[in-house]
């Protein structure tokens, strides 16, 4: 986007409207620093962005590299047209199922790598979940989150109008 500045408290997104007025948008969002894990994700070329419109999340924090366990979470969300899919590592026969997807137009893909290491990953991963109505996946399962845009930068994700509630992340640390 032409202007993306994070600030203490949030995100500010500034974007080119399509009419005459100037017009203020404030709506709830997660931005961390992680870019799509593939040139193919690019939806609008000009802004080098990848760009999903009502998306499933889907968030894991495991390393995945066969299509079998690309598929099993793929099968998770239902009849939607676009996925947005969080993880530790995406490669492999993994990073080309999900890319050839895209490509032929089966579903509207972007992948990205889960933000931080270690305990703090899975933090972060937890609010995202929060963010987002979701879990995080691993051995047990898991649920697909959702949210109203996604938008990956060369630099930045940013999650826009999750479907989740914040507070109740907040009261499950309390």
């Amino acid at each position: 986007f032409p202007s993306h500045d994070t600030i203490k408290d949030g995100s500010i997104v500034v974007e080119r409207g399509s009419g005459y007025k100037d017009e203020v948008v404030i709506s709830d969002g997660f931005t961390f620093e992680r870019t799509y894990l593939s040139p193919y994700f690019i939806t609008d070329k000009r802004k080098q962005a990848a760009v999903l419109e009502n998306p499933a999340i889907i968030i894991s924090n495991e390393k995945l590299k066969t299509y079998s366990q690309v598929q099993a979470l793929i099968d998770q969300v239902g009849d939607v047209k676009s996925v947005l899919l969080i993880c530790d590592e995406l490669s492999g026969e993994a990073l080309s199922t999900v890319v050839q997807s895209h490509t032929r137009g089966l579903m509207q893909f972007a992948a990205v790598q889960a933000p931080a290491f270690g305990d703090a990953r899975r933090e972060l991963l937890e609010e995202i979940a929060a963010v987002t109505d979701g879990q995080v996946f691993d051995e047990a399962g898991g649920k697909v989150g959702h949210a109203e845009q996604v938008v990956i930068t060369r630099d930045t994700t940013t999650i826009i109008g999750g479907a989740g509630n914040p507070e109740h992340r907040i009261e499950m640390l309390g």
